[in-house]
């Protein structure tokens, strides 16, 4: 027995936020975000052993995707309308 395999992958993401135009109800202010994009290329590494017909041993080594938030990515606004009192100015 005592076969070894290995195997490579790829994955691909993408993420895309589009057009926000928000408005404090109190000023009056307008807020308005172009669209965002964001792309990874994450590969992964991956061994199978069987030493026995009864025994599989797995081990694989990758790399994820980790996008950020909607929140984040257009932090002035969402700060401003979480803010307790709204008291700070937004550009």
């Amino acid at each position: 027995m005592g076969k070894l395999i290995a195997t490579l992958s790829l994955r691909y993401g993408y993420v895309k936020t589009y057009d926000i135009f928000g408005e404090d109800r109190f000023t009056y202010t307008p807020y308005e975000y172009e669209t965002l994009t964001d792309e990874q290329l994450n590969p992964k590494l991956g061994f199978l052993y069987r030493p026995s017909d009864f025994t599989v041993l797995r081990a694989s080594y990758g790399r994820s995707s980790t996008f950020a938030p909607l929140m984040y990515l257009h932090w002035k606004l969402m700060t401003y309308l979480m803010r307790p009192g709204r008291t700070m100015k937004c550009m």
